[in-house]
């Protein structure tokens, strides 16, 4: 597919062409392919074009009802638009919670969100990305700085994936609760990648919390 449009685009095909309301660019992005979506940026694609609906290109993944659960092909063409000036419409705390992605991450760090940013319970983007299991955004906010021991400020009842990765536990997490907590909670296979680098960061579990399963 790769070597067809660059072939295409050596014959002089419009890089900006839109069939139904859908540039080159946009289906790209849509199919996670994140090497077509680099050269088609080096061609001159543009990433603010938008359609007769309005729909742009951030839409088509993350606004995207039939798209729920973002892949990190997805998430990493999406980078590559945001290094190239695309305004992000998502917090880093969001991104993490919907993919799992270092290189969004990164482009997200680049362009002005905080590694250290709370939601209204004291979370962190890393407590967040160790409770979805998301192992390659925890790499990615653990190298950039994220504090593996940062503890949330409210208790809450929240879902915790399972080792099939489906929300099947419901726990209290008390405040005082650090990632590496979280990541002990599900079982998930993510989870447990989450709970080692986090230690290996020097991530501890705080001894005075006890998150328990309300069910």
């Amino acid at each position: 597919m790769l070597q067809q449009v660059e072939s295409m685009l050596k014959e002089g095909a419009d890089v900006n062409k839109a069939v139904d309301g859908e540039t080159p660019l946009m289906a790209a992005v849509y199919g996670g392919q994140a090497r077509i979506v680099k050269v088609l940026l080096e061609n001159g694609a543009d990433i603010h074009y938008k359609n007769e609906d309005g729909r742009d290109i951030w839409s088509v993944v993350f606004e995207n009802p039939s798209n729920p659960y973002p892949s990190a092909g997805q998430a990493e063409s999406i980078a590559l638009l945001l290094q190239e000036g695309l305004e992000p419409r998502l917090t880093l705390t969001q991104a993490v919670q919907s993919v799992d992605s270092k290189e969004l991450v990164e482009a997200l760090l680049a362009r002005g969100s905080e590694v250290g940013e709370r939601d209204e319970n004291g979370w962190t983007p890393l407590h967040h990305a160790a409770l979805a299991g998301h192992e390659s955004s925890c790499q990615g906010l653990l190298k950039a700085g994220a504090d593996p021991n940062a503890e949330s400020t409210k208790t809450i009842e929240k879902a915790a994936p399972d080792e099939f990765g489906t929300d099947k536990t419901f726990l209290k997490y008390e405040a005082g609760t650090r990632p590496a907590d979280v990541a002990d909670t599900g079982g998930s296979r993510g989870q447990a990648s989450c709970a080692t680098l986090i230690s290996e960061a020097g991530g501890k579990q705080n001894p005075d919390v006890s998150n328990v399963d309300l069910k």
